[in-house]
């Protein structure tokens, strides 16, 4: 069953381009790359095909790219209480997962690509078998809205952060808690494991970020310096670097191991919602509250790519397996496949 629509690319629309020009910024405007450098000179040129997926009753909280490269399925939650799971080539909706009482703010597909973990409102997580849509088990335990999930590298452990102000350890074949973390003073609204399995990174409204040894439930450390809520964060692949992303609207990149500030990242004119390292580690994407998707240089903080198209707040966003197609949903109940250059 389909229920997207293909919007065409746009066409050619100018080509002044000096030889040698250093190019300051790219903007996606109606599918085209506007590259904008030294002395006005602006070059336009068609991009591939954007795809805006329809069918939610409610805004798109979570996205999930499934990382086995020999798939191309994604998942995602909304409000209208269901996890969808689609195909990011064609935007085909291959099925909705329902069982959830309430709003579903968080999804993850393991690494094997066969199961889907969720988070919702109604304060439980849902395992699923993402190739049946059957639901495997339901997760009881919080006491507070399941804002985040995350599942550990070898699929065997289910971490999620909570409204309660919790992160709770889980084994995921059997459904049992093994662990509870406490530390933060506000609700906990992201959580991340990392590649090797042994850290858990958490972001609060209490506008902190938690490092934790995953298999002691320890805190390793806080880092701070955050002026907002911090509603996401992730690893890069290689475990090297952290990201966070604020209600103040920046971007922080921080070293994995030891806490050390790199770099602050501002662009974005209202709050990032999410954000999304690539696959290399050479870039990293977020959504905001000013409707727009960035991607940015890692190694510079410079934005290379604002794509607009979203005609509200952005919540999620996530690169696919090879790292040229971002996926995006928010509060427009859509969400939007975009091609990179």
């Amino acid at each position: 069953m389909s229920n997207g629509f293909y919007r065409p690319p746009s066409t050619l629309l100018a080509t002044v381009a000096p030889p040698k020009i250093q190019w300051k910024s790219k903007l996606l405007v109606g599918g085209a790359v506007v590259l904008l450098g030294l002395g006005g000179y602006m070059y336009l040129r068609s991009l591939a095909s954007i795809r805006t997926l329809t069918g939610y009753l409610g805004e798109v909280n979570s996205l999930a790219v499934n990382s086995n490269s020999l798939s191309h399925n994604f998942a995602s939650g909304s409000d209208d209480k269901t996890v969808k799971i689609w195909n990011i080539e064609s935007g085909d909706e291959i099925r909705t997962l329902t069982g959830h009482s309430d709003w579903v703010y968080a999804v993850a597909i393991s690494s094997d690509g066969k199961t889907v973990v969720s988070g919702s409102k109604d304060k439980t997580i849902k395992v699923w078998n993402l190739n049946t849509g059957k639901e495997s088990r339901t997760l009881n335990g919080h006491k507070g809205f399941v804002n985040s999930v995350a599942i550990s590298p070898d699929g065997e452990t289910i971490v999620s952060g909570s409204y309660d102000k919790t992160i709770k350890v889980w084994n995921l074949n059997t459904g049992k808690e093994i662990r509870t973390l406490t530390g933060h003073s506000g609700e906990v609204l992201s959580v991340a494991i990392s590649p090797d399995g042994k850290t858990i990174v958490s972001g609060s409204k209490d506008k902190t970020i938690k490092v934790w040894n995953l298999n002691t439930g320890k805190e390793i450390r806080t880092l701070t310096g955050h002026f907002g809520d911090v509603n996401d964060v992730a690893i890069s692949q290689d475990g090297q670097m952290l990201a966070s992303a604020s209600d103040d609207k920046t971007i922080k990149v921080w070293k994995l191991d030891t806490g050390t500030e790199i770099r602050t990242i501002m662009g974005h004119l209202a709050d990032v919602n999410a954000i999304a390292f690539s696959p290399n580690g050479e870039y990293i994407a977020s959504g905001s509250d000013d409707k727009t998707v960035k991607v940015w240089q890692l190694n510079t903080g410079e934005a290379i790519y604002t794509f607009n198209g979203h005609s509200a707040e952005v919540y999620a966003i996530a690169f696919s397996a090879d790292g040229k197609t971002l996926v995006s949903g928010g509060k427009d109940k859509t969400i939007k496949i975009w091609q990179l250059p």
